[in-house]
């Protein structure tokens, strides 16, 4: 970018060029130098100088690691010395992060994609440059699927390149030939895609629905019992008015104005909850499923109902992509950290309301999330029990303490309406989500929970503490084969529980 900034002044006109991952590095370049992002909204002096962003291959979606053995091999060794299998993000010291952070669904790959996305369907009248994608047919890399992004919006196409893989496609010595190269070439001189490919010209019609709710499961857990039940209540909800009335879709072509994603990322169980490598691995997962609906409707509106494990994904979610956006977001059980900052995410405008529903007798978060915070996991802690600090006394984000029950009590049927009509209601009010009443309300955990929950969490921390000391103890005296055995005994019957 420096560099850039340096040379921009000489020159009138500017073509940024990128192939494979470099694709990735120029259209990053441009949303820096536009503002497009929403943590870094100062534009460049070069940016409307831009007259065409040329990409050859450019892996828009990130690339996929376990495509081929050798990928998903040399992947599980930079994570194994870079740390990552600990840390969120690769460290700054080792060297191939940047690679990393070029995953399909990671952090820097989705915040990229929303950005661009977003960018282009808001410019209007103003400076928008020519897009063009590269892509040969028989790309083992790049599917066609994948150039949505850049192809979606005015002034954006895609060439095909026929007999063109993805590292010969620029070459005029490779199998495509000459005439391959000659076109390449025919647009580097004007890339209008009137001259080239007119029916792409114009931005392509939103093929998504104009709402979509995500309704996620925690762990111990899977998408039927309360999942069914929230996601087929939107459903029948969404399809009217309250009154019988269809609700009219939200664009042409839609059968409905509200999808209900139910996707799952499997069975999870306590101990992989535990783990802080297998907890995120599940990140990348749901990243890459939110920008998929963009990608089909840029103007699609996001809302959240999420238990457990599931809280944990949208938090750490908000927190390291600035460009992801929900409008109602419900919790119940979270595993976030009650020092969450939710005022930041509503400053961003990342998160317009949330609800969160608490239990009075929560084991799950109240013990092993707290002994995990104990232990120094900042990213999960007892936002489902205590409650988080930064709703308290804010009417318009409600927050129940508590329900009289277990981890997943504001989630049974009772609640169930209660939750559908705060997700779909076209209008603020105050509350937005009514408390309980009666039975199920409780006007603060008892005493001998909180005493247990206290002692379970410090149990776990010390529990975790010894498990460590075993293992370095049994390393450190030559009986590495009772130690691994003894982790996976440990992992084994931990997993089926």
């Amino acid at each position: 970018m420096a560099k850039i900034d340096a040379l921009a002044p000489q020159y009138s006109r500017i073509i940024l060029l990128g192939h494979s991952a470099g694709g990735m590095i120029v259209r990053d370049a441009y949303l820096l130098a536009a503002g497009a992002y929403l943590d870094q909204p100062s534009r460049g002096a070069w940016w409307s100088k831009v007259e065409s962003v040329l990409l050859f291959a450019s892996i828009n979606r990130g690339f996929r690691p376990y495509a081929t053995a050798t990928w998903a091999l040399g992947m599980a060794l930079m994570k194994l010395v870079s740390l990552q299998w600990l840390l969120l993000k690769p460290p700054s010291w080792f060297t191939l992060g940047w690679l990393m952070e070029l995953e399909k669904g990671s952090f820097f790959v989705t915040d990229l994609r929303l950005s661009w996305m977003r960018h282009f369907h808001e410019r209007d009248d103003e400076h928008r440059p020519f897009v063009v994608q590269f892509l040969g047919d028989i790309d083992g890399v790049v599917a066609r699927e994948d150039v949505r992004d850049t192809e979606a919006f005015a002034n954006s196409y895609t060439v095909t390149i026929e007999g063109a893989d993805h590292s010969n496609l620029f070459d005029p010595a490779a199998p495509p030939g000459a005439a391959g190269f000659m076109r390449i070439m025919e647009v580097f001189r004007n890339p209008d895609p009137q001259l080239h490919e007119p029916e792409q010209a114009g931005e392509l019609p939103a093929t998504g629905p104009g709402r979509v709710v995500f309704v996620l499961h925690g762990i111990r857990d899977g998408n039927s019992g309360w999942v069914t039940d929230i996601a087929e209540a939107i459903e029948q909800q969404a399809k009217s008015d309250g009154q019988g009335k269809p609700l009219a879709a939200a664009c042409s072509g839609h059968e409905s104005p509200v999808l209900v994603d139910r996707s799952t990322y499997g069975w999870f169980s306590a101990i992989k909850f535990a783990l802080p490598w297998v907890r995120r691995g599940n990140l990348a997962w749901f990243l890459d499923r939110y920008s998929y609906h963009v990608a089909r409707n840029p103007d699609v509106q996001f809302h959240f109902v999420g238990h457990s494990n599931g809280t944990y994904i949208l938090g750490t979610s908000l927190l390291e992509v600035s460009s992801l956006k929900f409008d109602r977001v419900y919790l119940a059980g979270s595993v976030l950290p009650r020092e969450f900052p939710w005022q930041r995410m509503m400053l961003r405008r990342q998160v317009a309301t949330v609800a969160n529903q608490c239990s009075s007798e929560d084991w799950p978060v109240g013990g092993l999330c707290r002994g995990l915070h104990l232990i120094g996991f900042r990213d999960v802690g007892t936002g489902g029990v205590d409650g988080f600090d930064e709703l308290r006394d804010l009417p318009t984000q409600p927050q129940t303490l508590w329900f009289k029950g277990d981890h997943g009590k504001p989630l049974q049927r009772p609640n169930q309406p209660n939750i559908v009509n705060y997700v779909l209601a076209s209008h603020i009010a105050t509350p937005l989500l009514s408390a309980p009443t009666g039975a199920d309300l409780c006007e603060r955990p008892s005493f001998w929970f909180r005493a247990r929950m206290y002692g379970f969490a410090l149990l776990t921390a010390l529990g975790v503490g010894a498990a460590f000391y075993g293992a370095w103890w049994g390393f450190t005296h030559d009986h590495e084969g009772l130690v691994i055995a003894g982790i996976l005994l440990l992992y084994f019957v931990l997993n089926t529980i």
